[in-house]
């Protein structure tokens, strides 16, 4: 059995998904990927990564908290 040696993505838990997808579409240079609600209907994710790759992706997480710092905190590693 073989085992891929990779990271998928990185969530990073946000307070304000759209100020954050500016910058990492604007600065960092990103592109949105997918944008979806979570069946809960309060969570918003969104999956950016780099020239349509299926390499590594950031997926942003919106919802979890009000309380969290402006640059967000990561959330998990897959």
């Amino acid at each position: 059995m073989s085992f891929q040696k990779r990271i998928d993505h990185v969530g990073i838990a946000v307070r304000d998904l759209e100020t954050t997808l500016r910058f990492y579409t604007e600065i960092v240079g990103l592109e949105l990927k997918d944008r979806v609600t979570h069946t809960n209907g309060i969570i918003q994710l969104a999956f950016l990564g780099f020239n349509g790759s299926n390499e590594t992706e950031i997926e942003l997480i919106q919802g979890y908290s009000d309380k969290l710092p402006a640059e967000g905190t990561v959330h998990h590693f897959a």
